[in-house]
């Protein structure tokens, strides 16, 4: 698969980059900020969106490019958060997301959730 990955934490990034490469799946980009991954998933259309929902920096947020994503492309998106309320969840549903997944993500748990999709 195709995957993009939208965090500002860059261990989170690195361990999440490192878990799909080691399983030949083909990373497309980084991003660290929703302005820019916005524009790079529409350039690139990735198959999967891997996007946090705190953003840091423009005031796009992972809600944000969740929408964004779901309107302008086929692409499914995951959205990881640290946040385990139901508030938090339910708004990721609402704006679309395929799957939420609650931070730390385990290996197993994600290629899990790549391959039902």
């Amino acid at each position: 698969m195709r995957i993009a990955i939208v965090e500002d934490e860059s261990l989170v990034a690195l361990g999440l980059q490192g878990i799909l490469e080691e399983n030949e799946h083909e990373i497309v980009f980084m991003a660290t900020r929703g302005a820019t991954a916005a524009e790079l998933i529409l350039q690139y259309e990735p198959d999967v969106v891997l996007v946090d929902i705190n953003l840091k920096g423009d005031g796009l947020d992972g809600i944000d490019i969740c929408r964004l994503v779901k309107e302008m492309t086929m692409a499914n998106v995951i959205i990881i958060t640290a946040y385990n309320d139901p508030e938090t969840i339910q708004r990721a549903i609402d704006a679309g997301a395929n799957e939420v997944m609650i931070k730390p993500i385990t290996e197993d748990a994600l290629l899990s959730v790549l391959s039902s999709l």
